[in-house]
């Protein structure tokens, strides 16, 4: 995942960097890392995130409020 990818997929998930950080697992200073591209994305975050965005059950177990209709 590209860094313009991982925040682009964080913000359609509607969630922070702290926010972002808690569900993948990371501190927010490693997900501004990815963001800016000093960093790679670990491939554990773009499988969580894949999941998170495919699956709506993920999303509620990972306390992320729903999508919007």
């Amino acid at each position: 995942m590209t860094p313009t990818e991982c925040k682009a997929r964080r913000r359609a998930l509607g969630l922070s960097t702290i926010e972002f950080g808690r569900v993948v697992g990371a501190a927010p200073r490693s997900v501004r890392r990815w963001e800016d591209g000093s960093q790679d994305v670990p491939r554990s975050a773009e499988i969580i995130v894949t999941l998170i965005e495919t699956f709506p059950a993920a999303r509620k177990f990972m306390g992320i409020k729903p999508e919007k209709p």
